[in-house]
């Protein structure tokens, strides 16, 4: 696995807008209301929460803090019975790529695409890279 590195507290406000190279904050934004919206969409078990900045070599992501653990549901499956469980840090990076996804189809933002092929390659390294790969198309 690659080295992943939490913010710091006192570089938290900006982080976002820095990795996204935006300097109105408009696509920070977007991107933080998204990753909300797939993390409600996706997860049966999450209601809200406080949420972890992390930097990794060619991108970040965001992901709930603490060790719990969240069934994560496949996005084709209208009924929510088959769900995998995941880590808090695998459940952050699927909504990432989701919304880095959603909103690079939606916005032709370079840095976009760039942070999705970034969080694409560190999540291929993670242990739970199939779980990821079942929830989100990356192959």
């Amino acid at each position: 696995m690659k080295l992943v590195n939490a913010v710091k507290p006192s570089e938290r406000l900006n982080f976002l807008s820095q990795q996204l190279d935006d300097d109105f904050g408009y696509i920070t934004s977007m991107f933080e209301m998204s990753v909300y919206y797939y993390m409600d969409k996706l997860c049966i078990d999450y209601s809200s929460g406080i949420w972890e900045y992390y930097k990794i070599d060619n991108a970040f992501f965001i992901a709930p803090i603490g060790d719990k653990s969240y069934r994560m549901v496949l996005p084709s499956n209208s009924n929510k019975k088959d769900n995998i469980a995941v880590c808090n840090i695998t459940a952050g990076v699927i909504v990432c790529l989701f919304a880095l996804s959603h909103l690079s189809n939606m916005i032709k933002h370079e840095k976009l695409l760039d942070c999705f092929d970034g969080l694409v390659s560190f999540a291929e390294t993670l242990e739970s890279k199939e779980n990821i790969s079942a929830i989100v198309d990356i192959e």
